[in-house]
């Protein structure tokens, strides 16, 4: 019998390759810093998404991938440029970038990378807004004393600044074990942060971490608490309709700030298109994942994340440890939930679709063929 030894991780890169990936992953993660310097620029977004679809497609061939990686990562590229095209939506693009470049060498570094530049990137954009005015106009004042009601921190809007914070947040809960101690630096952090900005989102987001995180970490070992959290995304679209439909005033309306009434009224008088998209009505805006899924693109673009997140989240569940598993999911939740409150489809880089994109890569590409792991063990025995 043949005396080989198959490995069940992939041969490490060279250190020239791991920095290559490290770096560019990093850049990618940036965008939403780097987009406050080049916000005079037409297209920044679609030549910043080209780039790293560019970019990442070279450092990927570079990485000597399997031609089984090869089939897959393309597959990759086409679903994403297309959805890119057709769907108007940079998430994949951005998450396959990250994934391409990353999947090879340790995530859990490159996360931990990714947090550190994007915690630096934020903290100078707030102080370059605090102290020297960066686009301070994108702050809210009081119309009538001109006093300042929400900072923006140097964002788009204040819920943009939020948004991003838990995003930085979601990265160092994945990448870092989690105590008492790292819930309490989120918690603080995060509600200082709110206090800036007036982001209702990231309020609750800090609640949900400080009160939830360990009774979810002792309820996520059962198998029934991981499927509902498998079939979370369809649960809370279903959620967010029946709310829609049958409590379209009163206490919660306004605790959500009119959300549901808009979102009533585009229920009641607009229908969603199969392939089309970006129904708007006398300039309103819904702040809500998923009716941007399903009117700002359309039905197939919704069913399409449905099925993307529970299949992606139940690979999260065989592919990924389990400490690595507890906090992803916990994280995969709370976007969820505060995507019942705002538009999570502004920064094109989040943890969640990163990590939902590398499982899924991860699990398809797995060494089933065995041939990179046959000419490495013999490689290895030749050299002994």
């Amino acid at each position: 019998m043949e005396n080989v030894i198959y490995l069940k991780k992939k041969p490490e890169l060279s250190r020239t390759n791991r920095i290559v990936s490290y770096l560019f992953f990093c850049i990618y993660v940036l965008y939403p810093i780097i987009e406050r310097f080049i916000n005079t620029l037409p297209h920044r977004t679609t030549l910043f998404m080209l780039f790293s679809l560019i970019t990442s497609f070279f450092i990927f061939f570079f990485n000597h991938p399997s031609n089984k990686e090869i089939k897959y990562g393309l597959l990759f590229y086409i679903v994403s440029c297309f959805w890119a095209l057709f769907g108007n939506d940079a998430l994949p693009a951005f998450a396959t970038s990250a994934v391409l470049v990353i999947y090879k060498a340790n995530y859990k570094k490159a996360l931990k990378i990714g947090f550190w530049a994007l915690l630096i990137g934020f903290s100078l954009i707030a102080f370059l807004s605090y102290f020297f005015g960066f686009h301070y106009s994108d702050n809210m004042f009081n119309d009538q004393t001109g006093e300042l009601i929400r900072w923006s921190m140097g964002f788009t809007h204040p819920n943009h600044a939020g948004l991003l914070f838990i995003f930085i947040m979601m990265m160092f809960m994945i990448a870092y074990k989690q105590n008492w101690f790292t819930i309490l630096f989120v918690f603080a952090s995060s509600y200082i942060v709110y206090l800036g900005c007036k982001s209702r989102t990231i309020f609750i987001f800090a609640f949900l971490v400080l009160f939830l995180y360990y009774p979810f970490k002792l309820l996520i070992k059962y198998k029934g608490i991981q499927a509902i959290v498998t079939f979370a995304f369809p649960i809370f679209a279903i959620v967010s309709i029946i709310l829609a439909l049958y409590m379209p005033t009163g206490a919660l309306n306004n605790l959500l700030s009119g959300r549901l009434w808009y979102m009533n009224y585009y229920l009641k008088n607009i229908t969603p298109t199969l392939l089309g998209g970006d129904k708007y009505v006398d300039r309103m805006y819904i702040d809500n994942l998923y009716f941007q899924y399903l009117y700002r693109g359309n039905i197939l673009k919704f069913v399409f994340q449905n099925i993307i997140n529970i299949i992606g989240i139940h690979y999260s569940c065989k592919q990924l440890s389990k400490s690595i598993k507890t906090s992803f999911l916990f994280e995969y939740m709370c976007y969820l939930c505060i995507g019942m409150t705002i538009n999570l489809t502004n920064i094109y880089f989040t943890p969640i679709h990163f990590m939902i994109c590398l499982c899924l890569f991860n699990e398809l590409t797995k060494q089933k063929e065995k041939q990179i792991a046959r000419a490495y063990a013999l490689s290895q025995i030749a050299i002994n």
